[in-house]
């Protein structure tokens, strides 16, 4: 978009705009098109405006940083939350002489691999010796018939060897 295009800079709808895209990130152009009720083309060439791109610029880390906090402080809330029912159901347990070391075991090993310790299990590994492995799946019938086949060609084969010259190691490309 030209400066022509966009006289003042960025407008309250152009805000709105952006405000849209940041709470629908996957709508498409043709959706958001809807929304305002304008053309495909008339938000593509908003989005497109240096106007436009400068604030989606200065926006664009404040949401981001704004969802990622939110998101990073609900898993450290949702972390110590386990944590403590984890320690109560454990100590609870103890006190009453229930606990089996089954539990212990599960919830001791759960917390060290948590950690970076404890048993991080066998790395399994396949190895392909015939990479070149090509898996055809037939039909009884055309497999019945591809047996037929070989079996024919290899009756005749003793037919063909006996035709065919036997070559002399001593022959040196004569004839």
């Amino acid at each position: 978009m030209t400066a022509t295009q966009l006289k003042n800079g960025v407008r309250a709808w152009h805000e709105e705009l952006l405000e849209f895209m940041i709470a629908h990130p996957r709508a498409s152009l043709r959706e958001t098109s809807f929304y305002f009720n304008v053309s495909i083309s008339w938000i593509s060439i908003v989005k497109n405006s240096d106007a436009f791109r400068e604030l989606w610029a200065q926006r664009r880390p404040e949401h981001f940083s704004r969802v990622s906090a939110g998101v990073s402080e609900r898993l450290v809330a949702l972390t110590e939350v386990t944590l403590d029912a984890l320690t109560n159901k454990v100590e609870a347990d103890t006190q009453a002489g229930t606990v089996s070391i089954q539990s212990l075991r599960e919830v001791g090993d759960m917390a060290l691999r948590s950690m970076g310790f404890g048993n991080k299990g066998v790395p399994t590994v396949q190895v392909n010796n015939n990479p070149n492995q090509t898996n055809i799946y037939v039909d009884k019938d055309t497999l019945a018939n591809a047996r037929a086949s070989k079996a024919r060609l290899q009756e005749i084969m003793p037919q063909v060897l006996t035709i065919t010259k036997e070559i002399d190691p001593n022959d040196k490309g004569e004839f």
